[in-house]
């Protein structure tokens, strides 16, 4: 399970049973739209549908994101996308 943590204008993910990365830094982490992407692609793994699903995302998780310390569970990123399929349906 991840858990990304935005600390200090970075993105950081630390990772269950996995080494612990930085997603975003030097001043991308203060641009909700950067960092919303930047989650989805590595949750997805897949740039494509990052950018497609990154605008309802974004609008979800955008006073969050802008906050100087946030914390967003890897199943709250699921839950958003799950909503967003369930909008498009």
């Amino acid at each position: 399970m991840k858990l990304y943590v935005g600390a200090r204008r970075r993105v950081f993910v630390a990772d269950v049973g996995a080494a612990d990365y930085v997603l975003c830094a030097d001043g991308a982490a203060g641009e909700s739209a950067r960092v919303a992407f930047a989650i989805l692609a590595d949750h997805l793994g897949d740039r494509e549908h990052a950018s497609a699903a990154r605008g309802h995302f974004e609008r979800i998780f955008s006073v969050r994101l802008r906050a100087p310390f946030w914390t967003l569970k890897e199943s709250e990123v699921s839950a958003a996308l799950e909503r967003a399929e369930d909008v498009r349906a």
